[in-house]
Parts: structure tokens; sequence; C-alpha cells
């Protein structure tokens, strides 16, 4: 079991993401919002992060950015389904930027949950 941070903008996405990873036994907190997201973190531990990257008040990547800084050894996941630009784009960038798996939206619960069994397992957890 591992303690995840799940960050999304949309609550749909939220919910049906949660229910999944609670469903294989983790504790899931939510936050709408990168900013959110990583005041959540500083007072926090956390196994993972997966965070969408295309969100208003302060995008994934953004996030990212700043979580590398602060926790650089925390493992996360990014996922999009493009916004404004290419999924492909946004996922690029976040995987340079130190994000260690990536998932285009939509993605099937078999895609989750392999990829936060690869990273805990990478990360030893």
């Amino acid at each position: 079991m591992a303690r995840i941070l799940l960050v999304d903008d949309e609550e749909t996405v939220l919910h049906l993401v949660r229910q999944v990873l609670e469903s294989a036994h983790h504790d899931v907190i939510t936050a709408n919002s990168g900013t959110t997201a990583l005041a959540t973190v500083a007072g926090s531990r956390f196994d993972l992060v997966i965070t969408d990257l295309v969100m208003p008040d302060k995008a994934g990547i953004e996030t990212i950015i700043e979580l590398r800084e602060l926790h650089p050894d925390l493992p996360i996941i990014a996922m999009s389904g493009g916004g404004r630009g290419s999924a492909t784009d946004f996922l690029d960038l976040a995987a340079t930027l130190g994000a260690r798996k990536t998932l285009a939206k939509p993605f099937s619960v078999k895609a989750l949950l392999d990829a936060v069994s690869e990273v805990l397992a990478s990360d030893g957890r």
C-alpha cells in the first residue's frame, strides 16, 4: 500500500482514478490544483504523486518543476489529454523534467495500475 497524491482539476477524473487506486489498496489524497498539491506535499509524506499537466492556477509542468526542487526523490507520474497542445508534447516535457512514467488520457485501468506498480517497485516501495 502506498500513499498517493492525485492531482487533477477535473472532479470526474479525481473520483474515478481515486476509486481505481483505492481498490488496489492505496491511500489516496486528492488535490484539484498544483498550488493545493504543493501545499499538501509540504505537510505530509507521500510515496507517489500522479498529476495532470493541463490545469488552471498552476499547471502540472510547473508543479513537477517545484516538486523536483522540494522533493527530488519523490516519484511522479504525469497524465494528460493534451488541452491546447498535443498530449505527447506535454508528456514528453514532463518526462524530461523528471516524471518517471506518463499516461495519455484516456488510459485504461490496467495502464494506470501497471504504471503505479512499476514506479513504486523501481523506488523500492
